[in-house]
């Protein structure tokens, strides 16, 4: 129980107050300790949000999952009214609980996935006057029973897929003022159901595809003062339509396909004070139009191409406080005009053309307190900052240097790892500043000041780590560099090694301390790796000469994991026969992938051969690591002695709260600067810490302590018997005996109850394991898993996808994934290396599966939301790959044409999408004939992605949302329209919207094509006819030719000839076959 919540429970009795917030305080159950309040609490709070924040912290999200029955203690409270349980995992069982609090008027439940059941248990409190059901999946039946709650004023439904049907049942909640029934898919008859609540006053009916006819319908709603229908495929003659609702005060109608004549329109509504009109094509002369609405205070028109010209419209606008101008093509000249807008305070120009004049222009408004320059051609920051200013973004500019002067002028922190969101902040990530070093750089403000002013000195220390296969001796030499020993019956490291050599002096004399850690090789132990790699150290891959084929795996683990680092190769032998492998052929091989690789050293730790080399070499290297030269303040090197003098191997690890008291011991107050200073000792290896909040704030520890009990779990004999399903008894038993250390076997560390729960925990949230959803306090270690099981999956007539990638971690991901998707399981369809699970709001099931070193990841969906299911999948991997650095990865889907079967790739089909080609006539890769490019996006995305895209490319073609694709994708769609994907679709009058006939421009292009190859044919034969009459000496005279013999320049010049001509046949051939921007450009000729 959170001893967080208890405190402020007693706090609410001692006041006697009628609300509580115990948000975002990591409670897993309803505290019986809320009772002493049921006289009079009427409010309460139990969400991830925090409404009252004093000084205490919260670090955990309330999850109820598992003991929703503790829901049924608020029934007691006799005076509640209000609760809030967003994202607290209730599911439909916390819902059938919650039914029985009969008081309740106010009641979020977003984010809980309660479903349809759950919708049910909710429709049985009728006094409900505001209700929050969004992102439940609760679908058209969940809103059956939504609609009968007739006391609603006020409801957010948002993201529950209750399409039109659902819509209707919304429809006839006749009290409602509110009203977020955005991204449900209700299409335009769902829209002309919500056109009858007459009484709403504010509506949000975004991303549901309602087009003008929708537009229409919601134009009805006479005492609208707010409307947000942003992505809903509105053009022209939708806003026409919204215009006529003159109450409006703000509007959203973002993302749409608004022009210039639909912003004359918007012009109409001259109450408004605020407009959201980004990414649509309004022009410069749009923003003409929407300079008469002198009311606004807030105005977005990002990616509108407004361009110089329509910043000088805005500029007239002297009543805005927000301007958003990203994407626009703007230029120095219209920064100036915005520089007028002294009402300004906040202003976002991103993603423009603005050099140093502009941004000095933009810099002197007064009132100022955001400003977003990130993504122009900045070279130097502006001199002139409001003093109003709590937000700068530059980043991604030409920035190079840092004045003294800017720094001391700010009391702002700098940031240079991330691009936001958080105000107080300077953002400078991205610019190449070579003034000050980057560890200073990340380490904040004061740093960057005393280094500017020369008040720093260097920290000295470095971590170095060995890796490499199990058994290669990786132990045997970190001990033969430190200690010059070498035990022949060196035992398989099961975890971390960790000791310290401090042989280097660098050109001062100053001894350097190099944090060695050995890492145990064995695969099972592959997956902690990301605790401990870290980039910019050096790298020790020490490979067996008879058997190196593992060292591009290696290799890859560093490059994704601990980019920018420096890296040694060591070949160990055991017997001098060893030395006469042919592994230096290997080597030149890894060479050519990794460039950057210096000679190899060949040594034996058991006789020490080659290890004066090793060291020569490793002392190069360790001072050539940039970060061995970086200088940091004096407080640091107080805090840091603190750390390690008080954190022993006895002590493990430090509260994050203990750790300030220290700072604060050294005026050390800034929470950044406080944080930045422990990533630099974990890069340097001094400690470990995790920079997210985990169980109790235990983010700073001893590394042997973690790595210790980590691989303790993983190694584990009953991991391996129960092939990865742990219960709690199985944990205790794991931690029942004391663990020896690995860099000293004389410490033994006992691991309480509290402590390997935390290790679990982060194991967790590394998703290195899971919940069992089908048992209770049951643990899944999916890298301990067993074999698949012998059953059949209904795949068969589903559709292929699969990830390739170069690098071999398709075991690491996979572990990654099913631990992210085990959740979803319907039984126990997991092994060691895939899944099978459904869809959380539809019966779609997927099968995802791969092969050890295949380094291919296979899916199959089945079932009636394939797309959906695929995306789900998706962005899961995606977010697994951007955990590594550059991790390159190709989707691709199986397609079937005429018998043969192939997989395309998502990225050539929208790089071919994006060079103007919709349909691919010949695939070199393939040998496929006439690939509809549209139609294979389809399978990885939805239309209306594939419809931004090719808007971006003033490609003007409408894909057909009522196609719909075989679940085993062949060349034979099912349509159940009567247009074809292709064809264009003009849904607006001729003199406000040009089409194109896509089959006609493609008619054209074939014939294009086919004039080349017909002239080559041609050409080819011509030129085989003339050599034939040269050498049988037809058409001319005997004469003739005898004389043209004499002149030996005449065959020179014929050949000459000859060769010009066919070499301007063949480059015509490639240009209109093999090269994409030739053909680009002449359809964009077509077009004009």
């Amino acid at each position: 129980m959170s001893e967080l919540a208890i405190k402020l429970i007693n706090e609410a009795y001692e006041k006697r107050s009628s609300f509580l917030d115990l948000g975002n305080c990591g409670l897993r159950e309803i505290p019986k300790e809320i009772l002493k309040l049921k006289d009079f609490l009427e409010r309460l709070n139990l969400s991830h949000r925090v409404y009252k924040r004093g000084n205490e912290k919260r670090s955990g999200s309330n999850i109820f999952t598992d003991n929703e029955s503790s829901i049924l203690l608020l029934k007691e409270l006799t005076c509640l009214v209000s609760l809030n349980l967003n994202r607290a995992g209730i599911g439909n069982a916390g819902a059938a609980y919650l039914s029985q609090i009969a008081t309740l008027t106010s009641l979020d439940i977003g984010y809980n996935d309660i479903k349809e059941k759950g919708a049910f248990e909710i429709g049985k409190l009728s006094s409900l006057s505001y209700l929050d059901i969004s992102y439940n999946f609760i679908g058209e039946k969940g809103a059956f029973e939504i609609g009968k709650l007739s006391r609603l004023t006020s409801l957010d439904i948002s993201r529950n897929a209750i399409g039109e049907k659902g819509a209707i049942e919304i429809g006839k909640l006749s009290g409602l003022t509110f009203l977020n029934i955005s991204n449900n898919d209700i299409g335009e008859k769902g829209a002309f159901e919500i056109g009858k609540l007459s009484g709403l006053t504010s509506l949000d009916i975004s991303d549901n595809e309602i087009g003008d006819n929708g537009a229409k319908y919601i134009s009805q709603l006479s005492a609208l003062v707010s409307l947000k229908i942003r992505d809903n495929e509105i053009g022209d003659i939708g806003a026409e339509y919204i215009s006529q609702i003159s109450t409006l005060k703000s509007l959203d109608i973002s993302g749409n396909e608004i022009k210039e004549k639909g912003a004359e329109y918007i012009s109409h509504l001259l109450d408004l004070n605020t407009l959201d009109l980004h990414n649509n094509k309004i022009g410069d002369k749009g923003t003409e139009y929407l300079s008469h609405l002198r009311n606004l205070t807030f105005l977005n028109l990002g990616n509108n191409v407004i361009g110089n010209y329509g910043a000088e419209y805005i500029s007239k606008l002297t009543s805005l406080n927000s301007l958003s101008l990203s994407d626009n093509a703007i230029e120095d000249q219209g920064a100036e005009w915005i520089s007028c807008l002294n009402s300004l305070t906040s202003l976002a120009l991103s993603r423009n053309f603005i050099s140093d004049k502009g941004a000095e222009c933009i810099s002197r408004l007064p009132l100022l307190s955001r400003l977003y320059l990130s993504n122009n051609n900045i070279t130097k920051i502006p001199l002139f900052i409001s003093r109003h200013l709590k937000l700068l973004q530059l980043s991604k500019n030409q920035i190079e240097t840092l004045t003294l002067e800017f720094i001391k002028n700010t009391s702002l922190s700098i940031e240079v790892k991330t691009m936001g969101p958080l105000s107080q902040k300077v953002f400078l990530y991205g610019n190449p500043i070579k003034n000050v070093p980057r560890e200073v750089l990340e380490s904040g403000r004061d740093s960057i000041l005393e280094y500017l002013e020369g008040k720093l000195r260097p920290l000295n220390e470095c971590k170095l780590i060995f890796v490499g296969d199990g058994a290669v001796g990786k132990t045997s030499l970190m001990k033969r560099l430190v200690n010059d020993h070498f035990n022949e019956q060196e035992g398989t490291t099961h975890g971390i090694n960790k000791i310290a050599w401090k042989e280097i002096k660098n050109e001062l004399g100053a001894r350097v301390k190099v944090n060695c850690w050995d890492f145990g090789g064995q695969h099972i132990q592959h997956s902690l790796h990301q605790f401990f790699f870290t980039e910019r150290v050096v790298y020790v891959l020490v490979l067996n000469p008879r058997n190196d084929e593992k060292a591009g795996y290696w290799l890859d683990q560093i490059d994704k994991l601990g980019p920018n680092s420096q890296i040694l190769i060591v070949y160990n032998w055991k017997d001098k026969e060893d030395t006469q492998a042919d592994f230096l052929r290997n080597f030149r091989e890894l060479k050519k992938t990794y460039k950057y690789l210096p000679e190899p050293i060949v040594l034996s730790c058991r006789t020490g051969e080659g290890m004066n080399d090793f060291k020569t070499a490793l002392k190069n290297v360790v001072l050539a690591n940039e970060g061995l030269k970086t200088k940091y303040p004096e407080p640091w090197f107080n805090i840091k002695e603190k750390l390690e003098t008080r954190i022993p191997i006895e002590k493990h690890y430090v509260k994050y709260d203990q750790y300030e008291a220290w700072c604060a011991e050294e005026d050390y107050n800034d929470p950044e600067q406080q944080r930045n200073l422990l990533r630099i000792l974990d890069s340097v290896g001094s400690i470990v810490f995790f920079d997210k909040p985990v169980l109790n704030e235990l983010q700073v520890l001893n590394p042997e302590w973690i790595s210790t009990g980590a691989y303790a779990i993983l190694t584990a004999d009953i991991t391996r018997q129960k092939k990865g399903h742990l219960k709690w008894e199985d944990l205790r038993a794991i931690f029942a005996s004391e663990k020896e250390i690995f860099s000293d076997k004389n410490i033994r560390i006992k691991y309480d109850e509290p402590q390997f729960k935390f290790i679990l925990q982060l194991m967790l949230d590394y998703w290195l394991c899971q919940e069992n959803p089908l048992v209770k306090h049951e643990y899944l270690i999916p890298v301990a898993f067993g074999e698949k099981p012998d059953k059949v999956y209904d795949i068969d007539g589903g559709r292929h996808y699969r990830l390739k990638f170069s690098s071999p971690f398709e075991m690491l991901i996979i572990h990654r994934f099913i631990a992210k998707n085990i959740l979803n399981i319907v039984s126990d369809d997991y092994w060691n290396s895939g899944i099978y699970f459904k869809h959380a709001s539809s019966s779609t099931f997927a099968m995802v599966d791969t092969n050890q070193y295949s380094q291919v990841i296979d899916c199959w969906i089945k079932g009636e939301n394939i797309r959906g299911m695929w995306e789900v999948i998706r962005n899961d991997f995606r977010e697994i790959f951007n955990m590594y650095h550059n991790f390159p990865v190709d989707e691709e889907v199986e397609y079937i044409d005429k018998g043969q079967t192939v997989f395309l790739k998502y990225d050539e089909m929208l790089k071919a999408l994006s060079n103007g080609v919709a349909v691919i006539p010949y695939d070199t890769r393939t040998g496929l004939k006439d690939i509809d490019v549209l139609r294979i996006l389809e399978l990885f995305e939805a239309p209306n992605q594939n419809l931004k895209i090719m808007e971006k490319e003033q490609i003007k073609v409408e894909v057909n949302p009522q196609i719909t694709i075989n679940p085993q994708f062949t060349n034979n769609p099912v349509v159940t329209n009567t247009q074809t994907i292709t064809e264009p679709v003009n849904k607006q009058p001729p003199a406000q919207a040009k089409s194109y006939d896509l089959h006609a421009e493609n008619k054209k292009v074939k014939q294009w094509k086919n004039k080349a190859v017909i002239t080559g044919a041609i050409s080819a034969v011509f030129t085989a006819l003339l050599v034939v009459i040269g050498i049988k000496k037809w058409l001319l005279g005997a004469n003739a030719w005898k004389a043209l013999e004499q002149y030996e320049g005449v065959k020179w010049i014929g050949a000459i000839l000859a060769l010009i001509w066919n070499g301007f046949i063949v480059k015509s051939l490639y240009d209109r076959f093999y090269d994409p921007s030739k053909e680009k450009a002449f359809r964009e000729a077509l077009r004009k």
